[in-house]
């Protein structure tokens, strides 16, 4: 089995990352990435030194996004290997809105609030639309 390392080491093992799906009613928090592939995902990034996957998922939110939002219960964890031979495993988690005015900071172009209903009009990720109906499901009565 790999080591999952932070992101100093990433010539080395499996890079560790977190992404946190946030719900304010029927929407969820969309971000546009700055930096290749440039589709629209979840607000998330790479694990740092010294702190969990869920401390990581709070604090790219909020670096992207500007937005706080309470973790409400873990979801999939993504193993993939990204076009550059990278390999990942993405911690996803479901959340709740807090605070703030969504707007595009840090690693994301551009943020926007939508429903399901709407992704269509999104170039996401191959995984986004899964994982945002399991984090959904993890927030239901």
């Amino acid at each position: 089995m790999a080591d999952i390392l932070p992101f100093q080491s990433r010539n080395k093992g499996v890079i560790a990352a977190a992404s946190v799906c946030v719900f304010r009613d029927d929407e969820v928090l969309l971000i546009k990435r700055a930096k290749p592939p440039f589709l629209w995902s979840l607000p998330g990034g790479r694990i740092e030194a010294g702190e969990t996957p869920e401390q990581a998922a709070v604090r790219e939110l909020l670096e992207e996004t500007g937005i706080t939002a309470q973790i409400v219960a873990a979801g999939q964890i993504l193993n993939f290997t990204a076009g550059n031979g990278d390999r990942y495993v993405i911690s996803n988690f479901a959340a709740r809105y807090l605070s703030g005015e969504a707007r595009a900071m840090s690693d994301a172009a551009d943020v926007a609030w939508e429903a399901e209903a709407g992704f269509s009009s999104y170039s996401l990720t191959a995984n986004a639309r899964g994982v945002i109906a399991h984090a959904r499901s993890l927030l239901a009565p």
